[in-house]
């Protein structure tokens, strides 16, 4: 799987022969569609620790009502800008998001979500941490 979305080389004109094959361009196509679809949804229940696993490029918290005190532990390492989105769909009042026990930079670390609230976390190899931006 692609770590970001490639281009089908089109060529430079209509036929010219410059361009993918008709294989490669679909090849790029479903890898594509692999990258922005891998996403993983947890139910999540008051104090239930979530873990977003290194591969997933949404991680997607759900559950019943309005939860309270989650945890979600990232990743430990990643490459230097992997994305990693994290998603709510159901109100949180208190979220913590962590790494290897430590609060994410410039992230609250109680992430208070209202339900449907997404942050994006990126890592940084000079940090060696996941961090807002």
């Amino acid at each position: 799987m692609t770590s970001a979305i490639n281009l089908v080389n089109v060529g430079t004109s209509a036929n010219d022969g410059t361009g993918d094959s008709i294989r490669a361009a679909f090849q790029t196509t479903n890898n594509n569609w692999s990258y922005i679809t891998s996403y993983v949804i947890t139910t999540a229940t008051n104090n239930s620790v979530l873990y977003a696993n290194t591969g997933a490029r949404k991680f997607v918290a759900n559950g019943i009502g309005t939860l309270s005190n989650v945890w979600i532990n990232l990743p430990a390492t990643g490459w230097d800008g992997e994305e990693l989105i994290l998603s709510s769909l159901v109100p949180i009042s208190s979220c913590f998001v962590n790494q290897n026990g430590n609060p994410v930079l410039w992230l609250a670390n109680n992430f208070a979500a209202s339900g449907n609230v997404t942050t994006r976390l990126t890592f940084t190899t000079t940090n060696n941490r996941w961090m807002t931006f």
